[in-house]
Parts: C-alpha cells; sequence; structure tokens
C-alpha cells in the first residue's frame, strides 16, 4: 500500500474484520470496506477509490439527478455526464456492486450513488482523489448555472458528439463509428499485427565461434521471453549476432528500408566494442530501444569461471553502448531489467506503441485546402519546412 505521496505503508488484512495500520494507532475499517474492495476486484485496472460527501455533489445524489455534461472540462475529465448509480444500504457490498456496474461501460471515473454521495476511481489514489475534486467544482458550477439561467444550462445542440471518444477497452466490437465520417475500417483499424521490431544483439569474433553460438542461443531465448508476453503487442524478430560494423551499418540501411519494421532493440550480450556501432547508430532511421538486461536472471556464484564471465558481459557492454549513444546523442528509451519481470515487458510494450504512433505519422496523408501547385516548394511557403519537421528520425 501507498499514500497519496506514493510512500509505502503498512496495511493489514481488512477483509475479515480486521484493522488498517497507516502508521497510527490501530483503526476500525470503515464501513464502506466491502464496497471499496468489490470494486478492485472488479475493476483490476483501479488503484484507487475515494468516497466523500462534499455539498453539492451529495445535493445531486440526493435528487438522484445525473451532472449534465455542459463544461469543456467535464468533458477533458469525464468524457460525458456523472452518471447515477442505484440506491444501495450500508454495510456490504452492495454499493460497490453498484459502482462497478455503472461505470463498467461509462467513461466517467466518478459516479453519484442514489441517496448517498459521489464515488470516485483512478487508476492510484492521487487520480480518484482528483476526480472526487473535479466532480465537486462540477457540482457546484453546474448549479449555479441552474440558479442563474433558471432552467438548465446550455447544451451545444441536440446531437451533441461526446467530447472525447469512448476508450477503446469500453468498445464493444462492431461499435458503430464515433465521429461523422469515419468509416468502420479506419474505427477499428487499430492492430499492430502487420507490424514488427528487430532484436539486434552485439558481440564481436575474439571469443570464438563456440562463444557466440551460446550468445545466438541465448539472444534467441530473450526474444522468445518478450514475444510469449501479452504486454508486447508487436511480433520481435530476432537477427543473427552483430560482430563488426559493417554488419551493423547494414541492418540499419535494411531497417530503414523495410516498411513493416517500426523500431529496434538492441542488446549487448557480450562486450560489443561500442565504436564499431557509430556508423550504424547514424545511420538508422528508426526508433531504438535499448534493452539492459542479461540471459541469467540469478547468478550461479558456485559455478562461475572465465568461460563464464567471458560469456556473460551484458554488464559491461551495455554500458559501453550507452555510453556511445549519450556521446552521440542518439534519441532512444533504455529499458533495464530482466525479462522474466512483468515491468519489462510493460515498458518494451509501452515503446513498441508509441514507435507504430511513429510510424503512422511517416505514412500520414493530410488533405490541404487552398494551394494553387501540389508538390511545388516556391509555392508552399512554411509547409516545406513542416513536412520533414513530420518526418524527422526517431
Amino acid at each position: 500500500m501507498t499514500d497519496l505521496h506514493g510512500t509505502p505503508v503498512r496495511g493489514t488484512n481488512v477483509g475479515g474484520g480486521g484493522t488498517v495500520d497507516w502508521g497510527n494507532p490501530p483503526l476500525s475499517p470503515s464501513s464502506d470496506t466491502a464496497a471499496h474492495a468489490y470494486v478492485y476486484r472488479h475493476m483490476p485496472e483501479v488503484g484507487g477509490v475515494v468516497h466523500t460527501h462534499s455539498t453539492y455533489a451529495t445535493a445531486w445524489a440526493a435528487r438522484g439527478e445525473a451532472i449534465p455534461c455542459v463544461l469543456t472540462m467535464m468533458g477533458d475529465e469525464f468524457g460525458g455526464s456523472i452518471p447515477v448509480g442505484p440506491f444501495a444500504l450500508i454495510g456490504d457490498d452492495s454499493i460497490g456492486h453498484g459502482i462497478v456496474e455503472t461505470l463498467k461501460n461509462s467513461t466517467s471515473p466518478a459516479v453519484l450513488m442514489q441517496n448517498h454521495g459521489p464515488f470516485t476511481i483512478g487508476k492510484d489514489a492521487r487520480s480518484a482523489v482528483k476526480a472526487a475534486v473535479m466532480c465537486e467544482e462540477v457540482a457546484r458550477t453546474v448549479h449555479i448555472a441552474r440558479q442563474a439561467r433558471g432552467t438548465a444550462p446550455h447544451r451545444p445542440g441536440p446531437h451533441r458528439l461526446p467530447l472525447r471518444p469512448l476508450p477503446e477497452r469500453l468498445r464493444p466490437i462492431g461499435q458503430e463509428p464515433t465521429f461523422p465520417g469515419e468509416s468502420m475500417s479506419t474505427a477499428a483499424n487499430t492492430s499492430l499485427d502487420g507490424y514488427e521490431v528487430w532484436f539486434l544483439t552485439g558481440s564481436q569474433h575474439l571469443y570464438g565461434e563456440e562463444v557466440l553460438k551460446q550468445v545466438a542461443a541465448q539472444s534467441q531465448e530473450i526474444a522468445n521471453q518478450l514475444n510469449s508476453s501479452s504486454a508486447v503487442p508487436v511480433r520481435i524478430v530476432w537477427k543473427p549476432v552483430l560482430t563488426d560494423s559493417d554488419a551493423i551499418r547494414r541492418t540499419a540501411l535494411e531497417a530503414n528500408s523495410d516498411d513493416s519494421v517500426i523500431g529496434v532493440t538492441a542488446w549487448m550480450h557480450t562486450f560489443s566494442p561500442a565504436k564499431m556501432w557509430i556508423q550504424g547508430l547514424d545511420l538508422l532511421r528508426k526508433p531504438l530501444l535499448h534493452l539492459h538486461t542479461q540471459a541469467n536472471r540469478d547468478l550461479p556464484w558456485a559455478d562461475i569461471d572465465f568461460d563464464f564471465m567471458n560469456l556473460n558481459q551484458a554488464a559491461h557492454g551495455d554500458r559501453e553502448f550507452g555510453y556511445i549513444q549519450s556521446r552521440l546523442g542518439i534519441a532512444r528509451k533504455t529499458v533495464v531489467g530482466h525479462v522474466s519481470n512483468p515491468e519489462v515487458a510493460r515498458q518494451v510494450g509501452s515503446w513498441q506503441r508509441a514507435a507504430a504512433g511513429w510510424a503512422a505519422i511517416r505514412s500520414l496523408k493530410l488533405t490541404r485546402f487552398g494551394d494553387n501547385m501540389r508538390n511545388v516548394a516556391v509555392t508552399e511557403g512554411d509547409k516545406t519546412e513542416a513536412e520533414p519537421a513530420l518526418r524527422r528520425r526517431r
């Protein structure tokens, strides 16, 4: 557990009537504990739940009325109106059930439980608190607007579209397009199946063929572990171990020319002298992820010998590789840790999605109105400078 500042705190089981120790004398669990626990169990993406009896939001809950989305800040924070959940008695998980059923198909992180008050959720406690503060703010503002006008606040048009599209996790398969003119194919075309990321391994001939065979086998295993993770959405394609500057240069050029390649992941299994990467890194025009890992999660202290030390020099090789990237000013993402750690796979997957966005921008087609001559530089003015900016490297 952590507090709102992210500081770890101690906590004991509250599911069976126990106590919670937040560094203070033992306190009895809240009467809403079962409700909060129900939300955490049934909405795994939620890391924080907040409940208040703030004046204005509770007044809307007492009326059993949703707060209409009539402010841009409501669209930004809640994605639409703040809904009303069903009335439920306090003391068991009934309130939690009402929260989950109301929010599971809503963009809003807040719900007004009938005749009770607001509950908010977030990825962590801080996000949930922010949503609670925003809920009270919009409840107060819309209430005052009603008093000033004597009627409901103005809503811009009878067929107002949501101020932000429904999150992908909430879109049912085959859902109608969100915006006018958006076809079903473009609305659903979020697949990353056509993309791939090359896995490059650095070493050198100094260690001999037998060591290089072990390097190849172990680097393939690293690539396979990443491919097997559900957190890594783009297929990783292993490439033969790179041991000299010419092979690195040719691989960079091949990656540049392959439209299916959205980036490369590099790992220095052994000590790969970084100067031989200079030309290849300079030519590379695809996003780069430096994976600072090693083949073994645990060191076999009882069996370490010089052969093992020659083979397993990722700490040295990756440090050398990191130095040359910094010295050359190479833009990259660095992920540190063993691939068996879910956090490593999560960071790799996050980078892959960003690389896919980069690839989409590179092939972006724009419609411009008012141009006189197509693709003529002297008549295009600032747009001549804008196009390479959209296509800048990494």
